[in-house]
């Protein structure tokens, strides 16, 4: 999916619109699109409710507790979508001048072929999914989802201004049913990974995530060479590190690694586990899980800066992976991403 258009009213910055078509925002274009201003003109406000809205409202957040599943009390628990409806993680306070005055978020999305794609799979599969669902939620699930006409989507959030700082949203067009993906994409995500888990040899394709949000705010002076698959399986390390990074403000000082980084890492260490099913466990397996295609997509681009990645299984009694960066104008591969220059980072 992709932006369209974002509007703010008393937020920050950003001054109170009586009405809300005259409020401030910005209208973007299809491919790259670069916010300047001066300090304090709203830039990080911008990304901040771009933030709050795909990751608190759209994309809600999953509860899950592992220790449910064979728990024939409690399985019905195992899965259930965060119900928190506040914003107190965020920093989205009143314009100083109008403190009294209501707050509000306006943002059209456009989905694409991605989603429609997602969609498909959810559909042809949708009974796996329920039986799924049926076992290990209450939470319940409607199979039926419907495009808005024109692949357009506004969403009207309003910030309520009491104790909790709670919201409430709005869709428009309200006769479709395209927030019962966006809503539960998180729990679908769930319930396929645990249907898989359970189906090795009739496993639903994973979905492809529809958006993504990489904070400018990130320490990257620190790096983990490596990561092991001995403890847990790559789907469940990649959920934890994704929940953690969920409600994190992009103001959010930051002392680990990008979570980006693990994320890769674990998602070509899967791909190589995976092949193992078919494979021998040898330099052809990891050969192949370094040729993916989103991992061409990142080294197309990383060869701009001269730099290259690939994963190395070198431990096959832990399935312990290491991830290394490899400058291809000196065929030298970087010990530490530390020897990177400012711009490389």
């Amino acid at each position: 999916m992709k932006i369209k258009s974002i509007k703010l009213s008393n937020i920050l910055s950003f001054k109170y619109a009586d009405n809300l078509d005259d409020a401030t925002g910005i209208e973007f274009n299809d491919n790259l699109n670069i916010i300047i201003g001066e300090n304090g003109a709203g830039k990080s406000t911008i990304l901040e409710a771009i933030n709050f809205v795909f990751r608190k409202v759209i994309f809600k957040k999953v509860n899950y507790i592992e220790s449910y599943l064979t728990d024939n009390v409690n399985r019905k628990l195992t899965v259930q979508i965060d119900s928190n409806q506040n914003y107190d993680e965020y920093r989205l306070e009143p314009n100083w001048n109008t403190v009294d005055k209501p707050q509000h978020i306006i943002i059209e999305i456009k989905f694409d072929d991605i989603d429609k794609r997602n969609i498909e799979i959810i559909q042809a599969h949708d009974h796996e999914i329920t039986e799924f669902n049926k076992i290990y939620s209450s939470v319940t699930f409607n199979k039926t989802i419907t495009l808005p006409i024109d692949n357009l989507l506004k969403i009207k959030i309003t910030l309520n201004n009491d104790v909790n700082k709670t919201y409430s949203v709005t869709y428009t067009p309200d006769n479709c049913t395209i927030q019962e993906y966006l809503e539960k994409y998180e729990f679908i995500l769930k319930m396929i990974e645990l249907y898989n888990r359970n189906n090795g040899n009739r496993t639903i394709v994973q979905l492809n995530d529809p958006f993504a949000l990489l904070s400018a705010f990130r320490n990257y002076g620190i790096f983990n060479r490596t990561i092991s698959l001995q403890q847990d399986t790559p789907q469940n390390q990649i959920y934890n590190t994704r929940q953690q990074d969920y409600l994190k403000s992009i103001n959010a000082i930051e002392s680990q690694e990008p979570v980006i980084f693990n994320l890769v890492r674990l998602r070509i260490a899967s791909e190589h586990f995976n092949l193992t099913d078919t494979m021998p466990i040898n330099d052809n397996s990891i050969e192949k899980a370094n040729k993916l295609d989103f991992i061409n997509s990142i080294n197309r681009r990383l060869a701009v800066i001269n730099l290259k990645c690939e994963l190395r299984l070198v431990d096959k009694r832990t399935w312990a992976y290491e991830f290394v960066f490899t400058d291809i104008k000196y065929d030298q591969e970087l010990g530490n991403i530390n020897n990177l220059s400012a711009g490389q980072k």
